[in-house]
C-alpha cells in the first residue's frame, strides 16, 4: 500500500515534485554539451547560453590537411583546439580535430571551417564545414 502526503502548501508540493523527478542537470541548471560533426554539415544547430558547442572534425594530419575556423560568430568564444587519434595510432592516419567553443551572448550566424594545407594559399579548400549557429538563453 502506498501512502500518499497532503501539501499544505501547492508551491512547495510542486518545487519538491521537480527536485525529485527532473534530471540533475537541468535543476542545478549545469552546462550541456553539444557536439556536432560532419554529418551536421550545412545544417542548424541550436545552444543556451550555458551550454558549450564541440564540433568533432575528421582529418588525416599525414598529408598536411588540417581544419581551421575561419568564420566565428561574435558571440561564440573558441576556448579549445584538440585532436584524438581514431582507431590506431599511425603514421598518416586519421584522427579528429576537437574545436570547443562557448557562448558569450545570443545570437544567430554562420560559423564555418576550411581543410587545407596552411602553407598552400591562395589555393581552395579541400573540404568546408558549415553549420548555423543559434544561441538562445532558455
Amino acid at each position: 500500500m502506498v501512502k500518499i502526503m497532503r501539501c499544505s502548501q501547492s508551491l512547495t508540493c510542486l518545487l519538491a515534485f521537480y527536485a525529485v523527478t527532473l534530471p540533475a542537470d537541468t535543476v542545478s541548471g549545469a552546462p550541456h554539451s553539444v557536439v556536432v560533426t560532419e554529418a551536421q554539415n550545412g545544417q542548424n544547430v541550436q545552444i543556451g547560453t550555458n551550454d558549450v558547442l564541440i564540433v568533432r572534425l575528421q582529418a588525416q594530419a599525414g598529408t598536411g590537411y588540417s581544419w581551421a575556423v575561419t568564420t566565428v560568430p561574435s558571440f561564440l568564444r573558441l576556448s579549445q583546439e584538440d585532436s584524438e587519434p581514431t582507431g590506431r595510432t599511425i603514421p598518416g592516419g586519421t584522427e579528429v580535430q576537437l574545436f570547443t567553443f562557448k557562448p558569450i551572448s545570443s545570437g544567430n550566424s554562420l560559423l564555418s571551417f576550411a581543410y587545407r594545407r596552411p602553407w598552400e594559399t591562395g589555393q581552395p579548400p579541400a573540404r568546408t564545414y558549415n553549420v548555423k549557429v543559434s544561441v538562445s538563453t532558455h
